[in-house]
């Protein structure tokens, strides 16, 4: 009706209070409300589901672990600001962050679980898909984020600038946010690394522990 204007005006009289007066297209309403459904879906189709892992199948080895652990499962009370595990491979850090998660949504919380390639992979699906907008919004504002694994997507520009929109979208709306990574948070890219290593946003935690995938039974 409007011809993608997103407004129109309703034909009535002159002298009717509303003439020559614009408002917003119903059917662009409905347009924008049916495809941010249809994101939504495909946002969790794309998520990481690892439901077997929770905080009571966590096993603890003490030191830096056991303050990852505390960390984790009071994020998951009372998720604000952002959380960041970094360290050796095979540390439980994924473990960590998916039973974050789990508890977050048994708690009734929308929570996103990707690891960093899987999330750049959708937001390129919605090119060809034409809701890419609709997607990267929802990354930026869900309630809480968990990424897992950051830092070893392919390094780009188009990625680095991605993923920079969306933590800082939440590093300045103070959103909830989780992170994995092998590296050292001080290490990736100027701007990112100067909003994750802000401490009045991020709570850093290094697991330095031998990975338990190279443990003998």
């Amino acid at each position: 009706m409007c011809r993608d204007l997103g407004w129109v005006r309703i034909d009535v009289p002159y002298g009717d209070p509303w003439f020559g007066k614009l408002v917003p297209c119903r059917d662009c309403e409905l347009g924008r409300s049916l495809a941010q459904q249809a994101s939504l879906v495909r946002t969790e189709r794309w998520c990481t589901q690892l439901p077997e892992k929770n905080f009571v199948t966590f096993q603890s080895r003490g030191g830096a672990v056991d303050i990852a652990l505390r960390a984790a499962r009071a994020f998951a009370e009372n998720p604000h600001r952002c959380l960041i595990l970094w360290g050796s491979r095979g540390t439980g850090k994924t473990h960590l962050c998916a039973a974050v998660v789990n508890r977050l949504r048994e708690r009734g919380v929308s929570a996103g679980f990707f690891t960093a390639p899987d999330l750049l992979d959708m937001l390129r699906s919605g090119y060809a898909r034409g809701d890419y907008d609709e997607l990267l919004n929802g990354l930026r504002n869900l309630d809480v984020l968990a990424l897992d694994d950051l830092g070893v997507e392919k390094e780009t520009d188009w990625a680095t600038e991605k993923l920079f929109q969306i933590i800082n979208h939440r590093y300045n709306k103070n959103l909830p946010l989780m992170i994995s990574t092998n590296m050292n948070p001080e290490l990736f890219e100027a701007r990112l690394a100067d909003r994750l290593c802000d401490n009045a946003w991020s709570l850093r935690i290094q697991l330095g522990a031998e990975s338990w995938r190279r443990k003998t039974p």
